[in-house]
């Protein structure tokens, strides 16, 4: 093993640890995408772990369990007809 292939894999595991630490889950979307050739771009979105200005809040979980409220979020101007907002396994599921 050269050296070159030491610091590429000792950088790749550490970067599996960070990744590990501040992301609970990670799931690719459109990985289908993915050229198998050439550069790709990565992006990662906000999580739990990050701080945020935005609440998310179910106001009314007897009566309307389903219905998810923003406070201080900018849903109309990110979230368009059709679009979806996911939520982890690990908190439930809506319908």
């Amino acid at each position: 093993m050269t050296h070159n292939n030491l610091v590429y894999d000792v950088f790749g595991w550490m970067c599996n640890v960070v990744l590990d630490i501040f992301f609970r889950e990670i799931r690719p979307r459109g990985a289908h995408r993915i050229p198998v050739e050439g550069p790709v771009i990565f992006v990662a979105a906000p999580h739990s772990n990050q701080p945020g200005v935005g609440m998310i809040q179910l106001l009314n979980i007897k009566t309307d369990p389903l219905r998810i409220t923003g406070l201080n979020t900018r849903f109309t101007t990110q979230l368009h007809v059709g679009g979806s907002i996911s939520l982890p396994k690990g908190l439930g599921s809506a319908e």
